[in-house]
C-alpha cells in the first residue's frame, strides 16, 4: 500500500513538473515581418498585450518598478517593459517596449544577466551581435530611418507603428541591443 501511494505520488509529481518546463534561453524566438511582431508564434500588435509574453517566456526572473513595470529575463537576454497608468501607476498589461541585448549591459536592476541567444530575425535580416551598423541599415532598408548617429552608435527605424531601435558599440562594429516599441502611445 505504501509502495502504491509512493509510486503515485512520484508520477503525479514528475507530471505536475513536465507542465512548467521553461522555454531553453537559446530557442526563444523573436520576429518582426511586414511590421508584425511575434515573440514566439503568438503577435504582439496591434494590441501589444503583455499576456502571450508571458505565456511564452514564463515567469520572469525579476520584477522592477522604474518608469515602467520591468519583467527582467535574465537567462533570455530580454526585457519587457509593462506600461503603467498615467495617474495610479499600476500595470496596464500592455507591452510599452520588448529590449534584446546582444552584447552584456553593466549590471543593474533593469538589465539581465546574460545575453540573448535565441533566434531574431526583422524580415530577412537576422540580428546577431556580429551585425555592424551598416549592414542592419542596408539589410533593412524598406524601414525608414527616423534617427541615425553619426558615430554609427545608435539607428532608430520605422515602418507604420513599429519602431525600432538599434545601439552599436563604438563606430558601429557590434550590435549591443535592440528596443522594440510602437511609435504612438495607444
Amino acid at each position: 500500500m505504501k509502495r502504491t501511494f509512493i509510486l503515485l505520488f512520484a508520477a503525479a509529481l514528475l507530471g505536475s513538473l513536465s507542465a512548467f518546463t521553461l522555454i531553453s534561453p537559446g530557442k526563444v524566438s523573436i520576429s518582426v515581418k511586414e511590421s508584425v511582431i511575434s515573440i514566439g508564434k503568438e503577435p504582439l500588435n496591434p494590441d501589444w498585450n503583455l499576456a502571450p509574453v508571458l505565456e511564452y517566456l514564463e515567469k520572469p526572473d525579476r520584477v522592477t518598478m522604474d518608469k515602467s513595470k520591468v519583467l527582467v529575463y535574465d537567462k533570455a537576454g530580454i526585457c519587457v517593459y509593462e506600461k503603467l497608468t498615467e495617474k495610479e501607476r499600476k500595470p496596464t498589461g500592455k507591452i510599452e517596449l520588448v529590449r534584446v541585448c546582444f552584447i552584456l549591459p553593466k549590471p543593474s536592476d533593469t538589465n539581465p544577466k546574460a545575453v540573448f541567444e535565441g533566434k531574431m530575425k526583422i524580415d530577412d535580416l537576422e540580428l546577431h551581435k556580429d551585425l555592424t551598423y551598416e549592414k542592419v541599415r542596408s539589410g533593412l532598408s524598406d524601414w525608414t530611418a527616423q534617427k541615425e548617429s553619426a558615430a554609427f552608435t545608435s539607428l532608430t527605424l520605422v515602418r507604420n507603428d513599429v519602431i525600432l531601435q538599434f545601439e552599436f558599440t563604438g563606430r558601429g562594429h557590434q550590435l549591443r541591443e535592440v528596443h522594440i516599441l510602437r511609435e504612438a502611445a495607444n
